[in-house]
This record gives C-alpha cells, sequence and structure tokens, in this order.
C-alpha cells in the first residue's frame, strides 16, 4: 500500500514592522533606537535587532508614557523580533497590547489598526490556530481594500505626508519623487500583503479556489507599485508556488519558486531566511516528483542558511531538517530519517506548543518510517496521536487530515484489521476529493489503496474499477 507522506514547509514570513502611526512628537532619541532596529533586522542580524527593540520600547516609554502611539509602535517592533528569533510565547501578548493601544487611541478603522491585525493573525496561523487568525485577516483584508476607495484613499495619502513620516527615510531608504517620505511604498502594497496573509489561511485550510485569485491580485498590485524584481513581490510568488504544488502543478509551481529565489538572492543576499524559504519551497517539488538528489542538495542548502541565520533549533529550520529526512525515507535509508525525525520531534515539543501542526506532521513521518521497518504497532501509535492533533486543529475534513487516515489505514491493514482500515482509507478518499478535486494524485494513491484492500478481501472486480480511475489520474501531465 501506498504511504502518504506529510510534507513540511517553513511557511512564515516574519511580521510587519510598524511605520510612524502617532501624532506624538518624534523624539530624536527613540527615532534613533527605532532606527538602529530596522537596521538590523532589514540586515537579518536577529539578535541585535531584539536588543534594539527592547530598548525602543524603553525609550518610548519614558518620553510618551504607555500611552503614546510611539509606545505602540515600538511594543509591536518588539513582537516582531521575538517572533523572528523563535520566542512566541514572549512575542504574542506584545501583538496584542500593540493592537489594543492602535483601536483605542486611532479608532478601529484606522490603516494602522490593519497592520497590527495582520501581524496578530498571521502569528497565529503560524501557530496553526487557523480559526483565531481567519477573522483578523478578514477586517485587516477589509480595511486594506477600503483604503483603495478614492475618498479614503486621499484621507490616507495626506495621512501618510504628515509630521508623523520625519525621518522615514532612515527606515525606508529612498525618498519619493514628489520629495514625501512614506514608510510604505503605496496603498497598493499595503492591500496586497493583506490579500497575501489571507491567502495563506485559505492555502493552509485547502481553500484553494478561494486563495488563488488574493494572490494573483496581489501579484499585480505588487508588480505595478514596486515592480517585478522587488522582494516583496517574492514573498507572493512563494505562497503562489504553495498553492501549486498542493494542487499537482507542479511546473507552475517550480517556476514560481525559482522567481522567487532569484528576486531575494537579488535583493536580500545569498544567505538570507526567505532564501532559504524558497529553496524550501523548490526542494519539496523535486521530492514529490522522486527526484531525490535535487531535493537534497537543496534542502542541505537551506538548512546551513537557516543554521547560520536563525538558529538550529528555530522551528524553520527544524522543518527544513525534517524534509531533509523524507528524502532519507525516500532513498529507503530509514535508520537515518528515523534519527532525524526523532531529534526534529524532541526540539519541536520542547519550543512549540503542544498539539502544534509541525508537531503532528513529524509524527506522521515518524509513522512513515516505522511502516517502512514493518513496525506496525508503533506506526499506530504516533498516527494516532497525530491524527487527534491535526483534527484538533484543523478540522475533520482537512487534506493533511486525510494524509493521516490513510497511514493509520496502512498499519491496521498490515495488522490484520480489514475493518478499521477500509474505514479510515474510505473517510481519507472522500476527504481528499473534497478538498482536492477529482483528479489530484493524492487521490490515485488512496484509491490504490483502497484497491489492495479489496483485493485481499476477495473484491478483485471493485478493486479493477479503483485501479483503472487512479490510472487515469497519473497520467494527467503535471
Amino acid at each position: 500500500m501506498r504511504i502518504a507522506i506529510c510534507v513540511l514547509l517553513a511557511a512564515g514570513l516574519a511580521g510587519c514592522k510598524s511605520w510612524f502611526s502617532s501624532p506624538d512628537a518624534i523624539d530624536p532619541e527613540w527615532l534613533a533606537a527605532n532606527q538602529e532596529f530596522s537596521s538590523y533586522y532589514d540586515a537579518n542580524d536577529l539578535g541585535r535587532a531584539l536588543t534594539a527593540a527592547e530598548d525602543s520600547v524603553e525609550v518610548a516609554e519614558r518620553v510618551v508614557g504607555r500611552d503614546g502611539l510611539l509606545y505602540a509602535t515600538s511594543v509591536n517592533d518588539l513582537a516582531v523580533a521575538y517572533n523572528a528569533v523563535g520566542k512566541r510565547a514572549e512575542a504574542e501578548p506584545l501583538f496584542l497590547e500593540a493592537l489594543v493601544m492602535r483601536e483605542r487611541l486611532l479608532g478601529p478603522d484606522h490603516i494602522a489598526v490593519a497592520y497590527s491585525l495582520l501581524n496578530l493573525a498571521a502569528f497565529k496561523a503560524e501557530s496553526g490556530r487557523y480559526s483565531e487568525a481567519e477573522p483578523l485577516l478578514e477586517r485587516a483584508a477589509n480595511l486594506f481594500e477600503a483604503a483603495l476607495k478614492p475618498d479614503l484613499r486621499k484621507s490616507l495619502e495626506n495621512w501618510r505626508k504628515s509630521v508623523e513620516t520625519i525621518g522615514l527615510r532612515f527606515l525606508r531608504g529612498e525618498e519619493r519623487p514628489d520629495g514625501v517620505v512614506c514608510p510604505i511604498d503605496s496603498v497598493e502594497h499595503d492591500v496586497a500583503i493583506g490579500m497575501i496573509e489571507l491567502a495563506k489561511i485559505h492555502n493552509a485550510q485547502a481553500r484553494f479556489d478561494r486563495a488563488e485569485p488574493l494572490l494573483r491580485r496581489s501579484q499585480h498590485l505588487l508588480e505595478v507599485a514596486l515592480g517585478p524584481e522587488h522582494s516583496d513581490v517574492g514573498i507572493s510568488l512563494t505562497v503562489l508556488s504553495d498553492l501549486h504544488r498542493h494542487t499537482a502543478q507542479y511546473s507552475f509551481a517550480e517556476t514560481e519558486a525559482e522567481r522567487a529565489i532569484a528576486i531575494w538572492k537579488k535583493t536580500l543576499g545569498e544567505e538570507h531566511p526567505y532564501v532559504a524559504l524558497a529553496l524550501v519551497h523548490r526542494g519539496l517539488i523535486d521530492y514529490l516528483q522522486s527526484r531525490s538528489v535535487d531535493a537534497m542538495a537543496l534542502f542541505e542548502r537551506a538548512r546551513a542558511i537557516q543554521e547560520k541565520t536563525i538558529g538550529l533549533d528555530h522551528p524553520h529550520t527544524l522543518l527544513t531538517l525534517n524534509n531533509i529526512g523524507l528524502v532519507h525515507s525516500q532513498n529507503n535509508q530509514y535508520e537515518k530519517a528515523e534519527r532525524i525525525h526523532l531529534h526534529v520531534l524532541e526540539l519541536q515539543e520542547r519550543v512549540l506548543k503542544p498539539g502544534h501542526p509541525d508537531t503532528a506532521a513529524s509524527l506522521k513521518n515518524l509513522g512513515a518510517v516505522y511502516l517502512q521497518q514493518n513496525r506496525y504497532s508503533d506506526a499506530e501509535s504516533v498516527f494516532l496521536r497525530a491524527l487527534a492533533m491535526e483534527e484538533a486543529t484543523f478540522g475533520e475534513n482537512h487534506p493533511n487530515v486525510a494524509v493521516g487516515l490513510n497511514n493509520l489505514a496502512i498499519a491496521y491493514y498490515q495488522l490484520g484489521e480489514y475493518a478499521k482500515s477500509e474505514r479510515s482509507i474510505t473517510r481519507a478518499l472522500e476527504i481528499h476529493e473534497q478538498a482536492l478535486g477529482l483528479d489530484h494524485p493524492s487521490v490515485a494513491g488512496t484509491l490504490l489503496n483502497l484497491a489492495n484492500l479489496y483485493h485481499e478481501t476477495d473484491r478483485s472486480a471493485e478493486a479493477a474499477v479503483l485501479e483503472e480511475r487512479a490510472a487515469r489520474i497519473m497520467a494527467i501531465p503535471r
């Protein structure tokens, strides 16, 4: 029977730094501290960025107190810094504090509130808390869309030209042709970033038909506003590549990932974490097409960048390491794969919250190794644990749940528990068909597993029908 592997992708991108959403006078000491944070953050010197963000909070509290918007800006930046270095428990309450302050001081419909909503939602999504993230992102998206309307757009542009933009040339680098220094390149940029974050939520929940239009529009807005080689265009391309990988449109996914790699190498440098992210995307496309040598080279390159820039035990580094374990399994190197998956699990259980989707995916990959080693009871145990986690996180009808059910069915099959196996495979097939479409490769693999079970239980005629359908799906060019 065919084992369904759950690939792991470091998809989280850093939060949005603040811009000066403040009528407070810009204190030179605070400006210097905030400039220092931004410089270190943009240079990916995350340890110094965190120290600078902490200094910025202290200065803001001394200058304007805890009720000033400069303080809210510094608190948001400190949350971004904590999240970037993997200190997620410290980041979340700060994202929330910045949001509450901006809502109170600026009103619920201010564009600065949209950015706080975006940061908090992205944080929750990266934590696997999609039901909490989605309403925040929907609200942020509505605020960004409203900013494109002529009356509100004029108001926003006037607000951007106010005194709060003083000094931003030090943070953003360039002045506009009219001499006004803006913290963000355009209103379209704001809208596009909101759309990308919302699309990531849809991707994670297999709502690809809702994600793709958002990504297409965001990419167009970014390319018009910033040019086709701006680093933020790479974000849109990477998320679009992720969508096409999940829907088995590998040629599109490959092109988009390659373009993102080129953009980020040019704009951010060869060893930036975003380059590593795009390399992982590209490696997964090779892995899914059994090009294990190419996949391993890309994963190893990504891991080297991540270990150097974000650390050995950062969640994104662990995801890449787990993908290396998948390639070892693909090459029948099961002992190496097992060691890697156990190591990653140990670290994930230490740095992530209980029940995190990354941990569940690692459990499934470990269970797949156990299946290959004929350790069926061990496989059943870890598959059941992973299934409970993912049903709690994603709901009962998510493709990740179907992967777990498929693998659990194989364990039951090998243990001779055919009734349990059939129930699991049938449910996995229903989920895959509904979430991914009738012609997705995952549907074909599940059909073949069910056909094997039918052969084993003397239902060869039914099995032949399933095998014929699977063959038609697998013949579709990708």
